[in-house]
This record gives structure tokens, C-alpha cells and sequence, in this order.
């Protein structure tokens, strides 16, 4: 299976930590990954992980970084999206 991580980094934080447990888990398992997102200080734990990484500018957690992973997400052929921490500010 296909799947879109999008998350607002790989800073420091519980979300990030999730993402990348999630990129080891789902690639361990078979699955095909691509991750979009800002690079951050935790990129190095992905070393090794086979995905696609799609390094997009650092929007924060804003409604514009939302809105540009969803259109990412709109014209890939990924089976399952999942978003992280994104807030919703205008």
C-alpha cells in the first residue's frame, strides 16, 4: 500500500517522533512511503527508512502549510493520506 505522511516537520516534538516511528513501522512492513514536509533536526533518524521524501518550506503549523500538503495529497495517487498536527489559524 501507498501512503502520504504529511507533517508540519522533523523538529524536536512527540508529533514528529510519531512520524518517523511510523515511516520505520509502515516501510518495515511493506508498505510504500512518501513523507512531505519541512527537513528538520530529527531527519537523520530516518536514515535507512526507503521512502520518498518531498522537503517542502517551513509553514509552521498554519492553515497555508495545511492547505499545500492537501493539495499534494489531491494530485498523488497515495491509497491513505495521514496529517499531523497541523492547527488551523488564519
Amino acid at each position: 500500500m501507498r501512503v502520504l505522511l504529511a507533517t508540519p516537520g522533523t523538529e524536536l516534538g512527540g508529533t514528529e517522533r510519531v512520524v518517523i516511528a511510523l515511516a520505520h513501522a509502515l516501510t518495515g512492513r511493506g508498505h510504500e512511503l512518501v513523507l512531505w514536509g519541512p527537513a528538520g533536526v530529527l531527519e537523520p533518524e530516518l536514515g535507512g527508512v526507503p521512502l520518498d521524501r518531498v522537503v517542502v518550506p517551513n509553514r509552521e503549523r498554519s492553515a497555508v502549510g495545511l492547505a499545500e500538503g492537501a493539495s499534494f495529497a489531491k494530485g498523488s495517487e497515495q491509497l491513505i493520506v495521514s496529517y499531523y498536527n497541523f492547527i488551523g489559524e488564519t
